[in-house]
């Protein structure tokens, strides 16, 4: 009876490992069920649920985790697995207040470089699922980032927007299962690019552009500059990044560029010598197992 029993619970084992695996094969959790706890390396985004969740893009961008008020891994994402030969990459996540988590997932060439399709996927509590909610095919010539950004949930429905050269388009998927739709377009100003975009109505819907601006979008689709908004400021290397309106309110996190172009030359002002030191600071606190 005792042998009869062990061998009842090796094979338990074995099947509940091989259901872990084989979820993973399909691109839907990564981890085995009972896992409850998880390092977090390479953390690239955070998005916070209504019910205290908190949906993680982690491992450079491999893998999204969802943990739980108290810190409890409750799932995993990843869609390395299910790519073969090419590279795969989480770059934006929303949690909603049932659990549910919609991620912005990039797949790449083999090299990781030119972009190959974006989808907007959503995954249920667990992290299981891996449902394809929208697709857009890469053109061959974007690199590494594609045309979709600013995943956002509001009022019941999803929202993200579509960059294609100058013209940026907001689209909305009701949900659970509607059909996208363009919901308002807007153009940037000449020779802008976009960087990251948030908001879903007319008159709040902000921007940053990859030279370091912040601009505000009017409901009838102008651009108004908010940063930088005087004279002095022209040489400012502090470049915005994760913006957000929350009540109204335009909040961002200014990083500094340690990174001075080629034809620069020698940091001629006190507040090109300033930054210098700052960036020398950072990299030095910055230093392998230091952090």
């Amino acid at each position: 009876m005792k042998k009869l029993a062990l061998l009842l619970l090796l094979a338990s084992l074995v099947m509940s490992g091989w259901s872990g695996y084989a979820l993973a094969e399909r691109g839907d959790r990564s981890g085995t069920p009972w896992k409850t706890s998880e390092s977090l390396r390479n953390l690239s985004r955070a998005a916070p649920g209504a019910d205290g969740t908190l949906a993680v893009v982690s491992d450079s961008k491999q893998k999204i985790d969802r943990l739980g008020a108290d810190g409890t891994l409750l799932g995993q994402m990843t869609y390395a697995a299910s790519e073969r030969g090419l590279r795969v990459d989480f770059n934006e996540a929303v949690a909603d207040s049932d659990g549910r988590t919609y991620a912005l997932v990039t797949v790449l060439d083999s090299y990781g470089l030119y972009v190959q399709s974006e989808r907007i996927v959503r995954y249920d509590r667990s992290g299981s699922g891996g449902q394809v909610l929208y697709e857009r095919k890469g053109d061959g010539k974007s690199k590494r980032i594609g045309q979709i950004k600013g995943l956002q949930l509001s009022g019941g429905a999803l929202y993200f927007y579509e960059a294609v050269a100058d013209k940026v388009q907001l689209m909305r998927i009701a949900l659970p299962d509607g059909a996208p739709a363009s919901v308002f377009t807007f153009t940037l100003p000449k020779d802008r690019y976009l960087s990251e975009i948030t908001g879903t109505a007319p008159g709040q819907i902000y921007y940053t552009t990859r030279r370091g601006s912040i601009y505000q979008v009017s409901p009838d689709g102008v651009s108004a500059k908010l940063f930088p908004g005087s004279a002095q400021s022209i040489h400012s290397k502090n470049f915005p990044r994760a913006a957000d309106a929350p009540r109204g309110r335009l909040a961002h996190v200014r990083r500094p560029s340690c990174q001075r172009g080629r034809d620069a030359g020698p940091a001629r002002t006190r507040y090109d010598q300033d930054a210098a030191g700052r960036c020398r600071a950072a990299a030095h606190r910055a230093r392998p197992g230091q952090l």
